[in-house]
């Protein structure tokens, strides 16, 4: 763990500030999140940043995906990188793909055959939903976990050092 605690204070290792929080569980990424009346996104929300408003299928600079635009598993590093490290997509944001799988709001359920406008999973399940891929992952040149659409679950009490967050501000608040 790279925070430190000190005289009563936490902190953060040197050198460690900007790398992605990980090891945390679905229900601790969710209570930061509405700590500081934030949310995880949905899985649409997620995969529309990602995508960068292009339906890119990589959710980096220009969509697709390289060692020099995204940490997975064919760039040898092994490790996670401080984020910002790579190009941002067409809304700003980083490492979209790669670095490390990013929690979100929604219970996992198969997709209806139909079109259906942010589908939010089961309202009661097993599992929680996990987007982006990681710079674990993704050895052998398989790069497919890392693109927008793909998506994974796990138990929602799941630890592992390549999980992490992001965080969503919503201009109308929803009560998901």
């Amino acid at each position: 763990s790279w925070i430190t605690l000190s005289n009563g204070v936490y902190g953060v290792s040197p050198g460690y500030g900007n790398r992605p929080v990980v090891m945390v569980s679905w229900y601790g990424a969710k209570a930061f999140a509405l700590y500081y009346g934030l949310d995880l996104p949905t899985e649409a929300e997620w995969e529309y940043a990602c995508r960068g408003g292009r339906q890119y299928e990589y959710g980096t600079d220009d969509g697709s995906l390289s060692t020099s635009k995204a940490n997975y598993g064919d760039t040898g590093i092994g490790y996670r990188v401080d984020v910002g490290s790579y190009s941002k997509n067409p809304f700003g944001l980083h490492d979209m793909s790669g670095n490390v799988w990013e929690w979100c709001h929604d219970w996992y359920e198969s997709y209806s055959s139909g079109s259906v406008d942010n589908p939010l999973g089961a309202q009661s399940g097993e599992r929680r939903m996990l987007r982006g891929g990681s710079c674990y992952t993704l050895l052998g040149g398989t790069d497919g976990q890392c693109r927008s659409a793909h998506r994974t679950s796990v138990p929602p009490e799941t630890l592992r050092n390549s999980f992490g967050f992001r965080v969503v501000r919503r201009v109308s608040p929803q009560n998901y």
